[in-house]
């Protein structure tokens, strides 16, 4: 997997005055996305992930490529319906279209959640 682009956390000091749980780097998301490839983390489309896939043309497949091949960009961002921070991973899906899912990962570091895709700006 390609190098992550290295985060800023300048807004994470100041989530945990507002009672959230500080972000993950950058670093430590591909690290969980790489326990997923080894079939160690698992993986679970949330219901709105589906929804916008069927409207946007984005399968399980295409996250599944993008989280294989892409790299961790950005940095996190709350995700208030999730409960907890999301990291932007940007890849090529299975046909060769760049795209950008969100995940977020699930406290107890067992699952991956698929919680949105789409074309990056």
């Amino acid at each position: 997997m390609p190098a992550a682009e290295s985060s800023s956390q300048g807004s994470s000091s100041s989530a945990a005055g507002r009672g959230r749980p500080t972000p993950l780097t950058n670093e430590e998301v591909e690290a969980y996305i790489e326990g997923w490839c080894r079939l160690q983390v698992k993986l679970i489309p949330s219901k709105h992930f589906q929804k916008q896939g069927q409207a946007r043309n984005i399968t399980v497949a295409d996250a599944k490529d993008i989280l294989t091949r892409g790299r961790v960009v950005g940095n996190p961002e709350w995700n208030d319906n999730f409960g907890d921070w999301t990291y932007a991973v940007r890849g090529m899906d299975v046909e060769g279209d760049e795209l950008e899912i969100r995940i977020g990962i699930l406290r107890d570091r067992e699952a991956i959640v698929l919680v949105t895709a789409y074309e990056p700006n």
